[in-house]
């Protein structure tokens, strides 16, 4: 591989515009759910007209991110000597250097593989973004252990070769270090 070259790394736009869809569906059915007149005891509509607009309003934000990924024309990934610029991760590209890399790990689920990049200073990108990406990132180095996490479904790139490609330019930084 050369890597005075980047590599980039393209959004698979089928898949994102499928989750879209469903984000959009599922805040569909909460608005049909707050149109409908219930005969209920007054506790169970105020919960189920509570779930309904939390529903309207978490699927109708991921509608809009996934939208918004559509019509971007940025690459997700870009990967260079120097470090990565993630797009994929919020909704403003964070170029994250090699130097602030502690290790490369695949994270496996039943079903699901993702690859975790793990930072010396979390803290930094955990910080850098809107409030709710900032909740967000929180959250995922909580349960991750890092904020950065990356799963080939939106990418334009499998599993393994997203694994192979942080792992050759992370091992040619090392390596000049």
């Amino acid at each position: 591989m050369e890597y005075r070259q980047e590599k980039v790394i393209e959004l698979n736009k089928r898949n994102v515009a499928f989750l879209m869809l469903l984000a959009l569906c599922f805040a569909g059915i909460g608005i049909w759910i707050l149109s409908k007149n219930y005969n209920t005891p007054l506790i169970n509509r105020i919960l189920l007209y509570g779930a309904a607009v939390g529903s309207i309003l978490l699927f109708g934000f991921f509608g809009i991110y996934y939208f918004k990924k559509i019509v971007e024309k940025s690459p997700a990934l870009i990967l260079n000597e120097d470090g990565f610029t993630d797009n994929v991760n919020g909704f403003s590209a964070v170029f994250i250097s090699w130097a602030d890399v502690a290790r490369i790990e695949e994270y496996e689920t039943e079903d699901l593989k993702s690859l975790s990049i793990y930072l010396e200073h979390p803290e930094r990108y955990i910080k850098c973004e809107n409030l709710f990406q900032r909740v967000i990132n929180f959250l995922k180095h909580k349960f991750y252990g890092t904020p950065i996490n990356f799963s080939s479904g939106i990418l334009k790139i499998s599993d393994d070769e997203l694994k192979l490609i942080f792992d050759d330019y992370y091992a040619n930084y090392r390596n000049k270090a």
